[in-house]
């Protein structure tokens, strides 16, 4: 069966009061991963047609219709959603840490609807102390009066005017929301979130979801930047991005910064990327080990918190205590840079769809051409609050444009040399007369390609040899600082030095010592490797295939040689991992680093860190799946075409590895970007952010003056998402999607999301039979059971 990773990396926008629009984007995001989950997670013999496999979650709603909708797709493609990467300031900061938990640890979201829904109240985020009284500030009720008149929805409506004139009446010139009250709802409802139970994860088997939150340093942090003169320059910088990361490994353990002991720092992060200025005091570590202390939870990570995060706080020499962070989005509100370079070097496994899907709650453009000068204040607000909220993405986007054309570029020339491959693995191929050859048959044609692709690449495998083995020693000089926690600038360059000085023979051999050294140590081949064979092997699944009466493919089988590559990509990547810290393999490493070494010598080290590597043993391993594997388990003219990938991966290898310059795009796919706003969602209502959502109202602090508009905005927030995400995982099917209707998948999820939502939000008793009504008018078949 042909498979596809839909891979998404979501920037998440700043937006005040639609941080609640936004939870309802996330909300059903995390549903359609967990469908995909439940339906992968159940073998294809076991699913029923139309039924979610396995025990479907509390609290299941749209779940059913995406694992149906996904598995009428798997009638051709098998169709993987996993979101891997999250982006976010403020508003979309918040949201991205919460959602990021859930989906490392299979948590659900649900609970933090009552915190948005009940808690993000003007009158419950204001301090006790900072509330108007009866006769506050009375003189300003006709002032209030008059603004209400330009905002006829917002006199009309008693709560919010209530609301509004308590807010204008309350205490001026410091911030009149509770900084530790929000932080102390934000640690209850991730503790009401869950505990994580051992391995529960939405993230497939050797992944990584990475989650990056961004920060303002109030009072900026300087860097030196080198000039020809004079020789260095100092600026302050004051952004600053939080990363936190969730690893799992094949057999699922993982390393995660998301469990119940990374709490404090991710509530911390939450609370910082959204201390809007004036509305919020500045966000603290004090704060939060201050509300830590009032809940009675501990902080056992702090320390180490405080050195991976906050190192450049430390290095300033400045408090990390006591250092104020503001609102992420003052400096960056659109964090697509960081979620960009997260795309680099993520495992292939299979074909990949990559996705960036950037979630705006209100992206219209009011054009303001016949507008007058602006007044004094409406300058000063203008310029310090909203332009640098609203930097443009283009550079981002273009930036992404570029890496598109060099993939293009990189698979055009693979393309055009496939014709060229095949025809020198086919001459090697040849000069072994054997119709099943044996592991140390195949061990020989590697040996042969290997020496062919030096030869044949000419002058280019120059360039190809010396980036491997200043990669390869860097990579040893990484593992020497991580046994002896130093730094040792310098080591990978003096490594390399005298295999780089040796001259190639006069056929154009590698020295012996280079083949010996990236025989051992080159653990980075040997994943790119098995990442091309197993991208091959899901070509056969769609292949052109032969005449009929030729031996057909069987995928159980595929299927079984599959994951057979699997393990043993696991297995190599761990190698490094779980190398034992041994003061000896320390000392191999100096020596090769040593220049007085004589050349035995380093021969003698590179043999005793090679035992513990045992890179050879992999080697052999892979050499045997494809004598017994390959050999017994496909018809002739697919294991002819998984051999062809395998023995002449080297020249692919040669040709490819230069062009990355130095980055890994094993990805090697082109990657797109879509948007989910109210004004991209029309199946239910056309029309902009305005027509849709309240919370745009009030310079985007409207929600907070009224639970219905939060209501509200929250169920916009999950029927948008639902609309685009139907229309980014069938843009990914592509010819699997035949046949579906698209209109039909949304309507059943509308349906089912109003359903579900309805006993929740009661503000307004009209809010969900309007969308009812505006939902059964939608013109399209049934879709599901």
């Amino acid at each position: 069966m042909r498979e596809k990773e839909l891979r998404l990396a979501l920037v998440l926008y700043g937006g005040v009061s639609l941080a609640v629009y936004m939870f309802g984007v996330c909300h059903e995001v995390s549903k359609l991963v967990r469908a995909s989950k439940l339906l992968h997670g159940t073998p294809r013999s076991d699913r029923g047609r139309a039924g979610a496999p396995g025990r479907l979650p509390d609290g299941a709603d749209t779940e059913p219709i995406y694992v149906d909708l996904l598995h009428r797709l798997s009638a051709q493609t098998e169709l993987r959603v996993v979101v891997d990467v999250i982006a976010g300031a403020s508003a979309g900061g918040i949201n991205g840490v919460f959602l990021a938990r859930a989906l490392a640890h299979d948590l659900p979201l649900a609970p933090l609807r009552d915190m948005w829904l009940e808690k993000a109240d003007i009158t419950r985020l204001i301090e006790e102390d900072a509330l108007a009284g009866r006769w506050s500030k009375r003189f300003l009720t006709p002032f209030l009066g008059r603004i209400l008149k330009m905002a006829p929805d917002l006199a009309e409506d008693p709560e919010t005017r209530a609301k509004l004139d308590l807010f204008v009446r309350s205490r001026w010139f410091q911030p009149p929301f509770s900084g530790p009250r929000f932080s102390g709802w934000m640690l209850e409802a991730a503790e009401a979130m869950g505990t994580p139970e051992p391995g529960a994860s939405l993230l497939p088997d050797d992944h990584a979801l990475d989650l990056f939150v961004s920060v303002t340093d109030y009072h900026g942090h300087p860097r030196t930047i080198p000039l020809d003169d004079p020789p260095l320059a100092v600026e302050l910088e004051h952004q600053l991005t939080l990363a936190f990361r969730y690893l799992r490994h094949g057999g699922g353990d993982a390393e995660t910064e998301f469990d119940d002991r990374a709490l404090p720092g991710l509530v911390f992060a939450a609370r910082a990327t959204s201390s809007f200025p004036g509305a919020f005091p500045p966000a603290t570590l004090t704060e939060i080990e201050q509300v830590l202390a009032g809940h009675g939870s501990a902080w056992p990570d702090r320390e180490r918190f405080i050195r991976d995060k906050l190192g450049v706080i430390l290095r300033d020499g400045r408090d990390p205590l006591t250092t104020p962070f503001v609102d992420g989005a003052v400096v960056t509100n659109k964090p697509f840079a960081a979620a960009v370079s997260a795309l680099m070097g993520r495992p292939a496994n299979r074909e990949v769809v990559r996705r960036i899907v950037f979630v705006d709650p209100n992206p219209d453009v009011e054009l303001a051409e016949d507008e007058p000068l602006p007044g004094f204040f409406r300058a000063i607000f203008t310029s310090l609050a909203q332009i640098p909220r609203n930097e443009p993405i283009h550079q981002e986007l273009e930036r992404l444009a570029a890496l598109n054309s060099q993939v293009s570029v990189i698979s055009e020339v693979v393309e055009a040399a496939r014709p060229r491959i095949r025809s020198l693995v086919e001459n090697i191929l040849a000069e072994e007369d054997e119709t099943a050859p044996d592991a140390r048959t195949f061990a020989r044609w590697r040996d042969l390609a290997n020496e062919a692709a030096a030869t044949d690449a000419g002058f280019a495998f120059e360039s190809y040899l010396r980036l491997k083995i200043l990669t390869v020693a860097r990579r040893l000089r990484s593992i020497a600082e991580t046994m002896t926690d130093t730094s040792l600038a310098g080591l990978g360059h003096a490594i390399a030095r005298p295999l780089l000085e040796t001259p190639r023979g006069a056929e154009g051999r590698v020295s012996a010592e280079a083949v010996a050294f990236l025989r051992a140590f080159d653990v980075d081949f040997r994943i790119r490797r098995l990442r091309f064979i197993i991208r091959h092997l899901n070509d056969l699944y769609h292949a052109d295939r032969p005449e009929a009466h030729v031996e057909p493919l069987d995928e159980t089988r595929l299927d079984e040689l599959k994951s057979e590559l699997y393990a043993l990509l696991d297995s190599v990547r761990r190698r490094l991992r779980d190398l034992p810290g041994e003061a000896d393999l320390v000392d191999a490493v100096r020596q090769l680093a040593d220049p007085a070494q004589a050349a035995d010598a380093r021969q003698a080290a590179i043999a005793r860190i090679g035992e513990r590597l045992a890179l050879k043993r992999d080697d052999d391993r892979l050499d045997e799946i494809f004598s017994v594997m390959v050999l017994n388990s496909l018809p002739l003219w697919a294991r002819h075409e998984l051999i062809i990938a395998y023995i002449g991966f080297p020249f692919f290898d040669v040709l490819t590895l230069p062009m990355t310059q130095w980055q890994d795009l094993d990805e090697l796919d082109i990657i797109r970007v879509f948007r989910i706003s109210p004004s991209d969602a029309r199946a239910i209502r056309a029309g902009t952010a305005m027509d849709k959502l309240k919370g745009v109202r009030l310079r985007r602090f409207g929600a907070f003056f009224n639970r219905a508009w939060r209501e509200n905005d929250y169920l916009w927030g999950r029927l948008v998402a639902a609309d685009r995400l139907v229309d980014v995982v069938m843009t990914a099917a592509a010819e699997a999607a035949a046949g579906i209707d698209r209109l039909s998948v949304k309507k059943a999820l509308f349906e089912a999301i109003l359903a579900a939502e309805g006993p929740h939000l009661t503000a307004d008793p009209h809010l969900v039979p309007r969308l009812l009504e505006e939902v059964a008018a939608i013109r399209a078949p049934a879709f599901g059971r």
